[in-house]
């Protein structure tokens, strides 16, 4: 795995500073394939992820092949490190109908619920799916990221070569990255919780409660 879903193979080589000879290309891809699916379940739990069940999707006004999930981003359920087809279920009819299942070619953009089905379907279209309940900023989710990789790949280096030996001295070595990785992690956290904050006051605000005079307390 020379790129993940967040960053690349390169991108984390220029933050940890780590070359081919300390981890070979193969040793950091495998590195890399257990970060995704690492991360996205320590995020996913810290952060919170909501589940439809036969959601009614909204359609593309070009391509009928195109659907729309209404809550988004789409998230990796499945634990695989990738947001795939895999991460989704379509349906021709609710549960309550006996639906059958509609063939998903791929989850084209999961940070919009966008969603391509193998054929076009003239609909309606319905799916089952998990997705981030707080909003995240991109750039320091892929920041945070690319420090989590860094700091894993340190431990495996560290944990070959825990102490460095100075004469009658031993220096134990300090994963640097660890500090950066929860830095980096409480921001995030921060930014979203800030985030879903005002997105609250934005719904209270726009709710019809404070527009009815008359409205009362059920």
């Amino acid at each position: 795995m020379t790129a993940t879903p967040y960053a690349t193979m390169a991108t984390v080589r220029a933050i940890s500073g780590i070359s081919t000879s300390e981890l070979s290309d193969d040793e950091m891809s495998g590195i890399l394939s257990l970060a995704v699916g690492l991360f996205n379940s320590e995020v996913n739990i810290e952060i919170g992820t909501g589940m439809q069940e036969f959601e009614e999707m909204e359609p593309d006004d070009d391509n009928s092949a195109i659907w729309w999930t209404k809550h988004y981003p789409i998230v990796d359920s499945d634990g695989d490190g990738a947001i795939t087809s895999a991460d989704i279920s379509c349906y021709d009819a609710p549960r309550r109908e006996g639906p059958t299942s509609i063939d998903v070619s791929a989850v084209t953009d999961p940070k919009i619920g966008k969603v391509t089905l193998a054929a076009a379907n003239n609909g309606p279209v319905y799916a089952s799916y998990s997705y981030s309940i707080l909003p995240i900023d991109s750039q320091t989710f892929i920041s945070c990221f690319v420090f989590y990789c860094a700091y894993l790949c340190w431990d495996r280096l560290l944990a070959l070569a825990e102490s460095v030996s100075m004469g009658n001295m031993s220096v134990t070595r300090r994963n640097y990255f660890k500090d950066r990785y929860d830095q980096m992690k409480s921001k995030m956290m921060g930014s979203m919780s800030f985030s879903m904050v005002n997105s609250n006051i934005r719904m209270d605000s726009d709710s019809d409660y404070f527009d009815d005079p008359d409205a009362e307390e059920g």
